[in-house]
């Protein structure tokens, strides 16, 4: 029995040998679906897959609530243009007439809000089989012969839209999917704790007393009034980040280090840092129109005139900003992107702007750090060898922005005070045990993870 098994396993359903030589080895390993089933390779190819069918889905619903939306809104200019012909300005007395001025999209929206429930006009559940629906039955049809001759076995949509004058509208907008269903996001496999913080960034734009103390606090940025457009982008900068985050904890960051406080302290501040970037005027204006895998930051001004972004320094040059620390951009003046973010912050540390990016600068020329950073192999400093490849890019194409700053010497109160009026981010006690464990003032361990924001 167990020989007849093992021929029969090499013959396929037709009773045909196999010559190929059974998948053996780790060479082959991509054959062996039991093997393969969980490995990391094919749990990335599903979660791709899921978040596909989520982008399909999520686009899907967004198309039926904008056309929707957009028919009940056309639906309505139809109706305001009836009623300014009208001196009892009721729809009921409309007359064939005015209907007959109509064009054929506004005759369709109208009869479609009182007809239909779902995005689609269907004209065969408007005629009899074998009928098309015209706007009137022939060329030249009077307002008195459609009153005459049409009914439901030979309508028209002249004659449909003044039925339906006085039927209520039964088309809805179905509701727009939130962040589980409306984004490209995956099921992610990242677990944590229950943020602490559930407000929204609209409570803090909104809050005339955070805005002032975050504008006097926070170094390096211009700011803009805060109006219903602002609220709007910051509240979909908090369904992007917060995709953004899981995406990249999901994997990128260790299983093991999916609790780390550091992470829980991220996400508990994401509603103030989307508040305050909005206020800053940093993030593009439509975020909903861009992918996770796009960056959601506005294209500077290559010399920070009237922009968002202040200029740091370019190699050596220094700038007012350059004693302060906080969080810095590097902008590729070539191909017109960010490449990379980074913070410096610290007490007793030559930890300012200027020496960061000093020390940059001196890796651009160094093959050693070239060997450790793949990034200076990309922007290597003019005139050093690149053991990377020629590129064709150098450190001297990249301009390097203020994303934050902080003063070390000023009131940094609102920055680290937990629960005041005037406190700008949220602190939870996990991540204040934490950080008092760590080396330093826990004031300067406070200054150090507001920089990383």
């Amino acid at each position: 029995m167990t020989l007849t098994r093992l021929i029969y396993s090499d013959i396929n359903e037709k009773g045909e040998t196999i010559e190929q030589d059974r998948p053996s080895g780790a060479h082959a390993e991509h054959l062996q679906a039991a093997k393969t089933i969980n490995a990391e390779a094919q749990q990335i190819k599903r979660a791709d897959k899921r978040r596909l069918e989520l982008t399909r889905k999520a686009n899907e619903a967004q198309v039926k609530h904008n056309v929707v939306s957009k028919i009940l809104q056309n639906n309505a200019e139809v109706e305001a243009k009836l009623m300014a012909q009208l001196d009892s300005n009721v729809l009921e007395d409309a007359t064939i007439a005015l209907f007959r001025r109509l064009t054929v999209s506004e005759l369709q929206d109208f009869i479609h809000v009182r007809k239909f429930t779902g995005h689609q006009f269907l004209k065969g559940k408007l005629t009899p089989a074998g009928k098309t629906l015209k706007k009137t039955l022939y060329a030249g049809q009077t307002a008195e012969s459609i009153g005459a001759d049409c009914n439901e076995e030979n309508p028209c949509l002249v004659w449909l839209a003044y039925s339906l004058r006085t039927t209520d509208v039964v088309l809805q907008t179905n509701t727009v999917p939130d962040a589980d269903t409306g984004w490209s996001i995956p099921n992610f496999a990242v677990a944590y704790a229950t943020r602490i913080n559930d407000k929204c960034p609209s409570e803090y734009l909104k809050n005339k007393d955070w805005v002032e103390s975050f504008k006097a606090t926070v170094k390096g940025v211009s700011f803009i009034d805060v109006d219903e457009e602002v609220v709007d982008r910051a509240k979909w900068l908090v369904l992007a980040m917060q995709q953004r985050i899981d995406l990249h904890v999901d994997e990128r960051v260790d299983r093991r280090r999916h609790h780390h406080y550091s992470l829980d302290y991220l996400r508990d501040n994401i509603p103030s840092l989307a508040a305050g970037k909005c206020l800053t005027d940093q993030i593009v204006e439509n975020v909903r129109s861009f992918r996770m895998d796009e960056c959601l930051f506005k294209i500077p001004n290559e010399d920070a005139s009237n922009g968002p972004f202040k200029l740091i320094s370019n190699g050596m040059a220094e700038t007012v900003l350059g004693k302060l620390e906080g969080s810095y951009l590097m902008f590729d003046r070539l191909k017109k992107k960010w490449v990379r973010s980074g913070m410096t912050a610290g007490e007793g540390m030559a930890t300012c702007f200027s020496d960061c990016i000093k020390k940059h600068t001196q890796n651009a020329r160094s093959v050693n750090e070239m060997r450790k950073h793949p990034f200076y192999q990309e922007y290597p400093a003019k005139g050093v060898e690149n053991i990377g490849g020629n590129m064709g890019k150098h450190w001297e194409d990249l301009i390097v922005f203020c994303g934050a700053a902080l003063d070390r010497g000023g009131d940094n109160g609102p920055l680290c005070s937990e629960s005041e009026p005037n406190s700008l981010y949220e602190w939870s006690k996990q991540t204040t045990d934490n950080l008092k464990r760590l080396d330093g003032s826990l004031e300067n361990n406070k200054l150090r993870a507001v920089a990383y924001l």
